[in-house]
């Protein structure tokens, strides 16, 4: 063969031969490739790998040609009948170089993009490890002040005292709020359209309204809140019929862009499609109060189709450091956050819908045999919940991995996290609940289902805190 010459009539020519062959077309010059090559065209199928390199082809270019001329290719498209036929590139088999380079980019995105998800992995432990310590570090020092105040009230009565326990700081004295308590003054009426022009006023581009609604109007509608949560008991029973469904709708953390997605997608609440919000709704976000407005309103305005379970952060404990606190003292001032932890303190505990399934906050208890009798028992009305005690329970503990047994102390440093063996025997004392919707911990998805789907997490807050690139979602039951 002359090398020369074949190299003279050059690669793109033949790259053309071999497209058009790949493309099932006849080649009307077959003759001089042949002539090319400097071989007999009877016998095309001979030509080597090393003879196409020699006129510019790359070694696996060079391989793809032998195996199309020698009938090697048509053989494997013969087994693939059927299966989709793939594509061919217009691109010139010759430009081995762009080929590599836009291979190698390939490879080096998806390297890049594999970092980015293990780091985000990482950071997303991270921040939950320093999120949990954070909580336990607040429970413990709370425990410290509730063990203090437990021995005041001891020491009080051992010793007859009237003035001991009114000498202890008023902080740590956690008193029972008045049922009959007077309303504001000036009672505020939200109304349909007011709610509206809320929304509206909120959506738009640069909202940073300090004070969303006046003082007294604000402290008049979570005062009405407050008094209509009180008739409540503890747990609800919320029938769901053939022609209803129920949206469950987990944390928000002060995240009022979610609550407004959530609205605009399904709706005001109404007889047929209700709503039931499964607390945390502030803490960590920068707009508590509107979402806070909005929860509140709507239950003046569509009461019995909205529903409200108390979350671990409708605690005076939990808020006053994980950001209520200042949002309430920069826009209003303290008296606002005291008088909504007052309307937090009559928040239902749990529901149960359609006898079978139980919705509350976190989960399921640490001390053996608890039944919904007893949840029924416990005294809700107090700003922070009782040490070690059901109420804790139910706000803050977590399912445990498939492998997990029993119950165990959890790393929040209240709480407990639980096993499936936990919640059979949960089910068996508490006959005929089979599931438990709850909340309480991020899920990248937005949801996550234990144990077969026995407890089913549901976490509202979109990109939670901003920088943990979550899904939210909420759960629609029929």
């Amino acid at each position: 063969m002359n090398t020369s010459d074949a190299s003279s009539w050059g690669v793109s020519q033949v790259s053309k031969f071999i497209l058009r062959v790949g493309k099932g077309e006849v080649w009307k010059n077959y003759s001089r490739l042949c002539k090319k090559l400097g071989i007999d065209g009877k016998s095309l199928s001979n030509a080597t790998t090393a003879q196409l390199m020699e006129i510019g082809f790359t070694r696996s270019d060079a391989k793809r040609v032998i195996d199309k001329l020698s009938g090697k290719a048509e053989a494997e498209a013969k087994e693939k009948k059927g299966k989709e036929k793939a594509p061919v590139l217009d691109l010139n088999i010759s430009d081995g170089k762009v080929m590599r380079a836009v291979l190698r980019i390939q490879s080096m995105f998806k390297g890049f993009k594999g970092r980015h998800q293990f780091r985000m992995q990482l950071l997303q432990q991270a921040w939950d490890e320093l999120e949990r310590k954070e909580e336990s570090e607040i429970r413990g020092s709370n425990m410290q002040i509730f063990k203090m105040t437990e021995m005041y009230k001891k020491l009080k009565k051992d010793t007859g005292s009237q003035n001991l326990l009114d000498a202890t700081p008023q902080a740590i004295i956690q008193k029972k709020e008045d049922s009959k308590a007077s309303a504001a003054s000036s009672r505020f009426v939200p109304t349909l359209s007011w709610l509206t022009d809320f929304m509206d006023e909120i959506q738009k581009p640069g909202y940073r309204k300090v004070q969303p609604m006046k003082e007294a109007d604000l402290l008049s509608l979570i005062e009405q809140t407050r008094i209509e949560l009180s008739k409540f008991p503890n747990v609800i029973n919320v029938q769901i019929k053939a022609d209803q469904s129920l949206i469950v709708v987990g944390d928000l953390h002060g995240q009022v862009a979610d609550i407004l997605h959530i609205l605009h997608e399904h709706g005001f609440p109404r007889k047929r499609k209700m709503f039931l919000f499964n607390g945390d709704f502030v803490d960590r976000g920068s707009h508590s109060i509107e979402v806070t407005i909005i929860l509140f309103a709507l239950k003046y305005l569509f009461g019995p189709y909205v529903f409200l379970n108390r979350g671990n952060h409708e605690a005076k404990d939990i808020n006053e450091r994980d950001g209520f606190l200042v949002e309430c003292s920069q826009r209003y001032n303290t008296k606002v956050w005291e008088r909504y932890n007052k309307a937090f303190a009559a928040l239902p505990l749990a529901h149960i819908l359609n006898q079978e399934i139980l919705v509350l906050h976190g989960g399921l208890f640490y001390d053996e045999g608890v039944t919904i009798s007893k949840i029924k028992q416990q005294d809700r009305f107090v700003e922070i919940p009782p040490f070690e005690s059901i109420m804790e329970d139910l706000m803050w503990s977590d399912p445990g991995g498939p492998s997990h047994h029993g119950a165990s102390q959890s790393d929040r440093g209240c709480g407990c996290i639980f096993g499936e063996d936990i919640c059979d025997e949960f089910f068996e004392d508490n006959a005929p609940i089979r599931m438990i919707i709850r909340s309480h911990e991020k899920k990248q998805s937005g949801f996550q289902r234990h144990f077969g789907g026995k407890v089913v997490t549901v976490f509202s807050a979109s990109n939670y805190c901003g920088d943990n690139e979550n899904d939210g979602a909420v759960i629609e039951l029929f």
